[in-house]
């Protein structure tokens, strides 16, 4: 009888194991999938808006590879001891490149946007910097962020600039009430004379 719980209970966990491991398979979330997925799904999206990507990634791996090969040759190091440490430094430096790319390319995706601050923002430091979203709106998606860090206070207005420079100062009005002596700068992003490129935040 005890035997038959245990070959059932067993059975149980089996199927259990196998639905998780079908359920992360077929998953749209990051978190479940592998470092390999994640690695291919972040190259693909990238490539999407950013073709080039995998002419760096190349040129970076294949150049540190070439690099060290003859550092290596050189310095008359036996091949065994140079090979590895030159592919590894390769596939290092093109994982390095793709990172850079991928922050780029995520920038040049939703630049021109309502809310496409929040991009740029998720890439601050957060030991540094904290930030809210969305602070003030209007009703036309014109949005202004607000970000506190070492230098004070930093209001960022995205949409019409006719409509988001009154927002702004508003703000910037009641944020020096509040904080008195904290310096309060103002910003806009976009592209225009006055404003803040997305990629530069």
């Amino acid at each position: 009888m005890a035997s038959e719980k245990a070959k059932e209970l067993a059975t149980k966990q089996k199927a259990a194991i196998k639905a998780e491991k079908l359920r992360r398979k077929n998953s749209d979330d990051p978190r479940d999938w592998g470092r390999w997925r994640q690695f291919v799904e972040a190259y693909k999206r990238t490539a999407e808006v950013d073709p080039s990507v995998t002419w760096w990634m190349l040129g970076v791996g294949l150049g540190l590879v070439a690099l060290i090969a003859v550092l290596g040759i050189v310095s008359n190091m036996a091949w065994w001891a140079w090979l590895p440490l030159a592919l590894v430094s390769g596939v290092l430096g093109a994982m390095i490149m793709l990172t850079r790319r991928v922050k780029y390319a995520m920038v040049k995706r939703y630049e021109g946007q309502p809310g496409s601050a929040e991009v740029a923002l998720q890439l601050l430091n957060n030991k540094k910097y904290t930030y809210d979203m969305g602070i003030t709106a209007t009703r036309q998606l014109d949005l202004v962020h607000r970000v506190l860090g070492p230098g004070g206070v930093v209001l960022l207005g995205e949409g019409q600039p006719a409509r988001v420079k009154p927002l702004l100062a508003s703000e910037a009005k009641k944020h020096e009430q509040v904080a008195w002596g904290t310096k309060v700068t103002t910003m806009m992003v976009g592209d225009d004379t006055g404003q803040v490129p997305l990629a530069q935040l």
